[in-house]
Order: C-alpha cells, then sequence, then structure tokens
C-alpha cells in the first residue's frame, strides 16, 4: 500500500506541470496605481500564486511582492493612502514627487479613481498596499477592484499571503507569527518534494528550473525576514532543507553514473570473456587437424 502511494505521488508530481494554477491561486482584475511613483495604469492585475503577489499592469513591468516585504494593506482612504509629510527620508528618496500626489494632494493629471480613493469615505473595493520593494526603496500600491462583489476574496487572498490582517502592520525587530513560519517551511517543503520526485525518476534536466525557483525562493526569502528577531532559526531550516535537496539529486545523478559505468564494464567482461571462448574454439579446431 504504501509503496503504491509513493508511485501515485512521484507519477502526479511528474504529469503536473509547475506552472499550473491550483486553486489556491487567483487573479483579480482591476486598475491599480504606483502612488510614490505617480504612475497609473487603468488595467490591471493582482496574481496570488505560490505565496507571491505579483501586480501586473497592462503595458509595464510587473512587480512581484514577496510575502515578507509587505509591511500592511488597508482599505483606501484619505488616512491610509498618505504618508508622513514630516520625514525628511521621502524627500531624499524621492526629491521629484515631493510636491506631488500623496505630498501636497496634486490633482492635475491624476485620474478620477486614484483622487476618489482619498475620499473619507472607505470602500471595501479599494485596496492600499504598503511594502518595499526589490531595491529596498518604500512603495504604496492601490488597486481598484473591477468587480466589488470580489473585494471579500481579495481582502482573504491578501491575508492568506501576507499572514498579516487588514490593518495591521508588520514591525521590524518583531518575531515571525508561527503560522507565517509554517507557511515559509511548507513551501520550501513543497518545492522540495518536487525537485526529489524528478530526480528520483532520473529527470534531471526537468528538475534544473524547479531547483533554480527553490533556490531563488530560499535567497529571497532569508533576505527578506531578516529584519525580524530570530530570523535565523527559519533561514537555517529552510537553507538546510534546500541543500539536502539539491544533494539527493546530486548523489542520485552519481549514484546512477556509478552504475551505469558499472553496467558498461560488465557487458565489457562478458564481451571478453564470449570472444575468448569464441578464440579458445578456433584454436582447438585448429589444433585437431
Amino acid at each position: 500500500m504504501k509503496k503504491n502511494f509513493l508511485l501515485l505521488n512521484i507519477l502526479l508530481t511528474l504529469l503536473l506541470p509547475s506552472n499550473i494554477v491550483f486553486a489556491r491561486s487567483q487573479i483579480y482584475q482591476g486598475k491599480c496605481g504606483f502612488l510614490l511613483s505617480n504612475i497609473f495604469v487603468d488595467k490591471c492585475s493582482a496574481l496570488f500564486n505560490k505565496g507571491i503577489l505579483t501586480i501586473m499592469p497592462k503595458g509595464a513591468p510587473q512587480e512581484r511582492i514577496y510575502p515578507t516585504q509587505i509591511e500592511s494593506f488597508s482599505l483606501s482612504s484619505k488616512e491610509t493612502i498618505k504618508v508622513n509629510q514630516d520625514l525628511d527620508k521621502w524627500q531624499r528618496l524621492y526629491p521629484e514627487q515631493s510636491r506631488g500626489f500623496l505630498f501636497f494632494k496634486k490633482k492635475e493629471g491624476i485620474p478620477r479613481w486614484v483622487v476618489d480613493a482619498t475620499s473619507k469615505k472607505v470602500t471595501e473595493h479599494k485596496f492600499v498596499i504598503n511594502y518595499v520593494d526589490s531595491y529596498i526603496f518604500p512603495r504604496k500600491v492601490l488597486f481598484v477592484l473591477e468587480d466589488k462583489s470580489q473585494a471579500a476574496a481579495m481582502q482573504l487572498s491578501l491575508r492568506k499571503t501576507t499572514g498579516l490582517y487588514l490593518g495591521e502592520k508588520r514591525k521590524p525587530g518583531g518575531s515571525l507569527s508561527p503560522s507565517f513560519s509554517r507557511k515559509i517551511t511548507k513551501e520550501v517543503e513543497r518545492k522540495a518534494q518536487r525537485i526529489m520526485g524528478l530526480c528520483a525518476a532520473g529527470m534531471y534536466e526537468d528538475s534544473s528550473p524547479v531547483i533554480s525557483e527553490l533556490n531563488a525562493y530560499v535567497e529571497n526569502t532569508i533576505n527578506e525576514i531578516s529584519i525580524f528577531e530570530k530570523y535565523e532559526l527559519i533561514a537555517n531550516k529552510i537553507d538546510a532543507d534546500a541543500i539536502k535537496t539539491i544533494a539527493f539529486c546530486e548523489n542520485k545523478k552519481v549514484e546512477e553514473l556509478t552504475q551505469a559505468k558499472e553496467a558498461e564494464r560488465l557487458a565489457k567482461v562478458k564481451e571478453i570473456e564470449e570472444e575468448k571462448a569464441k578464440r579458445l574454439d578456433a584454436f582447438e579446431m585448429l589444433s585437431s587437424y
């Protein structure tokens, strides 16, 4: 029974492509605005997949946001969308925008749907996501759902992806929550199981991109969680899991190569013995004359 289950698991691993969209992946359509850059796009998608949020504005580069990059998310309003104008850091980071939309409520050239998002009235389908990008710059993205009925679903997607509640802030120096720590380790385990399934079946070329994906995930995650207390516990675990998985594949390749060489050697020995027997027979036949 156990053997059959293992075989079924390997078959499923091999048959399902790594980029398949499961029920745990969701995509939402709407409009988005990168508020600190004054970039606003009328057609935009928000994809939640494999624990990562990807903002996909039409005709513009995608923005991949890992969970630990997100400081908070909230419903858009006059209070949640603003920044602290007294901080000199903002002007140093964004000198060209320091007199722009967020700071002095500049409205010229700003789409109406963005201005409406600063209303005192809170609506359920407008979200502001605060995060730190891959260049370690603070960012604010506004996402306005096209279908208002999906508001609760998107809020749940944000909750499950970030491990935060609506309006809750991720504080540097604090501890990673147990649930979020489990989420990270489970994602590494999922990727590792797929890799080992491929390597167990000798599909080393197919395992290569998944190994790259695992390495990137581990590296990015460790970088992102480094601001939290005792992050090393999770960092060491996922790093060790990745190393163990890759070592399994390397050892499997070496084992198969060794077996192949041994089989080749035995085949050669057999061939030599067969030719030896033929030679002996030939000499014996000649010696009878």
